[in-house]
């Protein structure tokens, strides 16, 4: 049953409601069609689109890849039932109230790395999502608590990385949430969402 038409102000979230929202508008789909390492691999092929689009220096359409990856981080965290801005809180020293506005956390991760270069930004995001890939190999394979720990801290480095480069490209990602995700899913603008799987095909 389809939740009443509503339009979101995803200008104003916090990390904690983008968490939630993504609940709402994906669960059923994500839990039917995607394992989590489908997940992650979806979250490193926009990523891989976010580095392609820099070194061509075209950046059209990236604040859109920007948003569907923290899309899939907050996606992650609730199929692992992490909570996400503890979880950046404790992996990011970040001690920002929990109904702080998401660009407001974007601004202090920025303030961290004003002397950091856009390459250099993209290629700690990089890092950090591979990173996050690998710890969930190693999970998978050994059910080890620390490589489980390893991937959460890995997601909340990639939440800070991602608000690096949107900042550096000057993008203000609550901004650009609320341009994709006003209406629900960005896709199908239905809440949840009803696109089913689709394959992966990243614009």
């Amino acid at each position: 049953m389809n939740i009443p038409k509503t339009s979101f102000q995803l200008s104003s979230y916090s990390l904690k409601q983008l968490q939630e929202f993504n609940q709402t508008v994906y669960v059923q789909q994500n839990g039917r069609n995607f394992e989590l390492h489908d997940m992650v691999c979806r979250l490193s092929r926009f990523n891989a689109r976010v580095l392609h689009k820099v070194r061509k220096e075209t950046t059209e359409r990236t604040g859109y890849h920007l948003c569907m990856m923290l899309s899939w981080l907050c996606a992650i965290a609730n199929r692992l039932y992490l909570d996400v801005h503890e979880t950046v809180a404790a992996h990011c020293a970040m001690t920002l109230p929990i109904d702080a506005p998401f660009d407001k956390m974007q601004t202090v991760f920025a303030s961290r790395h004003v002397e950091v270069t856009l390459q250099n930004a993209c290629l700690c995001l990089a890092e950090k999502v591979l990173g996050l890939a690998s710890a969930l190999e190693y999970y998978r394979e050994t059910h080890e608590e620390a490589y489980f720990r390893d991937m959460a801290k890995k997601m909340a480095q990639s939440i800070e990385a991602l608000s690096v480069v949107a900042s550096l490209l000057g993008i203000k990602l609550n901004e650009e949430l609320e341009k994709h995700f006003a209406n629900g899913c960005s896709g199908c603008n239905e809440v949840p969402c009803r696109c089913g799987f689709r394959a992966d095909k990243v614009v």
